[in-house]
């Protein structure tokens, strides 16, 4: 099974984790657009890192919301994905809670997430 990863800067500490969603309107169509066959098989055989912002409660507030934007991002090819934990707004302690949201809702479907470490983490990810 492809494995989905997500980088997330903590301060000085960087791990990398899972998944996250785009809008304050969870929508399937936020990460869908039309593509031909040679497009969508280019995805597929490359790695692909996917940007957002969404800390939780502004693009996802229950576990399901990010559990099946994982799914459909791996099912078009997505190897990994970058997060944004915190809004510049947030106070250290929100962010160690948001922090630990992610966590707490990724070990929930483990095989789905990869801890990453080093650039070769990302590509046995892809494979």
């Amino acid at each position: 099974m492809n494995k989905l990863l997500i980088k997330i800067s903590l301060g000085i500490a960087v791990l990398a984790l899972g998944f996250g969603l785009t809008s304050a309107v969870l929508s399937k169509e936020s990460k869908s657009w039309p593509s031909s066959k040679k497009a969508q098989k280019f995805v597929k055989e490359s790695i692909v890192i996917d940007f957002f912002a969404s800390p939780y409660g502004v693009g996802w507030n229950k576990s399901e919301h990010l559990h099946d934007y994982v799914d459909r991002a791996m099912e078009t090819g997505v190897t990994g994905t970058s997060a944004t934990l915190a809004a510049t707004y947030y106070t250290w302690e929100q962010l160690l809670n948001e922090y630990s949201t992610w966590k707490t809702v990724m070990r929930e479907q483990e095989d789905k997430f990869k801890f990453v470490y080093a650039l070769d983490d990302i590509e046995q990810a892809h494979k």
